[in-house]
């Protein structure tokens, strides 16, 4: 059922979602929702949504690495002050072999 309402949504190249990225002031927010609740906002949602297609796939395996200090400053620091966080991370993506290392 999720499945299919992803598959209604409007995709997005990866070229077209790095061009946008830039211009973009991102803000997380996570929630914990069943699978109708899922539905039901991508359906509500849909005219607002993209979903990142390369080379006809949907579904991406990747690998994330965070790096921190001893005393985890950065990780604290982006759990109190999310105004002036500091992240690190490298990221390969499995399917096509790519790396990248970002700062934010």
């Amino acid at each position: 059922m999720t499945l299919d309402a992803v598959a209604r949504l409007r995709t997005v190249s990866l070229d077209e979602l790095n061009r946008s990225a830039d211009l973009l002031t991102r803000t997380d927010r996570k929630y914990v929702v069943d699978h109708v609740g899922l539905h039901a906002l991508l359906a509500d949602h849909a005219d607002r949504l993209v979903s990142l297609e390369i080379d006809g796939r949907r579904s991406f395996r990747y690998r994330s690495l965070y790096f921190d200090t001893p005393d985890v400053a950065l990780h604290r620091a982006a759990a109190t002050d999310r105004r002036h966080r500091v992240k690190v991370r490298t990221r390969v993506y499995d399917d096509t072999g790519t790396a990248m290392l970002a700062q934010a």
